[in-house]
């Protein structure tokens, strides 16, 4: 695919949808700081987790089409050693602190299938999942694929169904954004959709959060807006790519501030668990806001050393060279 934007440009997008899904999923945790009258701000997670699906998707499918069928094992073990590391120490300490553990189950959930934080189970099976629907290279099925999941989503109406299903949909509508980028970068007011779908994604949340009237049927929605808002603030902000490498050249505290957060996504996912896991009744003895910007200081404090533990884990003892 040949694009009128360098692959350098397109992380200036690539990096301010993570960085805006990394803070929507942060946010989403802070529910245990929040007060209990403003609880209802500590929401977008489910969204923050399928803007960096998609986005994912989005930047792996350059790397799937150059690789062939021979090097699926070697392709998922490159993305296998980005998360794995950093994941398992973070399984090993929440094992510690697990209440009435049993010791199969635990072992099992922390070091073979890392299931204790639900997000790494996720991109454990995506990542070979989404190299094989690749390259089949048929968009009707595709399409299908994407149908039956919607399905399935809607049957299994509970939250691991929609942490998997729209999760997987999410990356796959990610690498075919990324096949048509070309073709779609000129289309409408895709940031100002995006914006119209974030606010009735917003008050579906609350109808959902109250039980009024058909939750099921209103889960199904939450999914459908869900990725639409991720497909338009991509599709807008890929339009705007010139215009983003401009004002980050201008401003270069931005530029670190989208880059750093951006990067932190993971290692942040994984301090903030562990902090809602072990101390987070510390925060809780200030009052609010200081609670919660505390807390904040302390999860990105956290996964700032978490981030650089893993490249130095990744580089020295793995020998994998980013």
């Amino acid at each position: 695919m040949e694009c009128c934007y360098t692959e350098k440009m397109m992380f200036i997008t690539i990096d301010l949808v993570k960085a805006i899904a990394c803070l929507l999923i942060v946010n989403f945790h802070c529910l245990y700081v929040y007060p209990e009258s403003l609880a209802v701000l500590s929401f977008g997670g489910d969204l923050g987790n399928n803007i960096f699906f998609m986005i994912s998707g989005f930047s792996l499918f350059p790397s799937i089409e150059r690789s062939s069928f021979n090097e699926f094992g070697s392709w998922v073990k490159k993305r296998y050693l980005r998360i794995l590391p950093l994941s398992m120490m973070f399984n090993m300490l929440s094992y510690l602190f697990m209440p009435n553990r049993e010791f199969v189950g635990s072992i099992f959930h922390c070091f073979i299938f890392p299931m204790v934080y639900w997000f790494i189970g996720a991109l454990f099976l995506f990542y070979p999942l989404i190299f094989l629907v690749q390259k089949i290279k048929n968009e009707k099925m595709e399409a299908t694929i994407i149908v039956l999941l919607l399905v399935l989503h809607v049957i299994f109406d509970s939250v691991q169904a929609e942490r998997y299903f729209i999760g997987f949909i999410a990356m796959i509508v990610g690498c075919w954004l990324r096949k048509n980028a070309e073709k779609l970068e000129k289309r409408g007011h895709c940031l100002i959709v995006s914006a119209v779908s974030f606010f009735i994604y917003a008050f579906l949340k609350i109808i959902y959060a109250k039980e009024i009237g058909q939750p099921q049927m209103i889960h199904l929605l939450i999914g459908i807006v869900i990725l639409l808002t991720s497909i338009f603030l991509i599709l807008g902000l890929f339009r705007r790519e010139k215009e983003l490498k401009i004002m980050v050249e201008k401003n270069v505290w931005l530029n670190k501030i989208i880059h750093f957060v951006s990067s932190l996504t993971l290692s942040a996912y994984l301090c903030q668990q562990l902090i809602n896991f072990t101390i987070v009744d510390l925060f809780l003895k200030l009052k609010f806001p200081f609670s919660v910007a505390a807390y904040l200081i302390a999860t990105f404090a956290a996964a700032y050393l978490a981030y650089w533990v893993d490249i130095w884990f990744r580089k020295v003892l793995l020998k994998n060279k980013l």
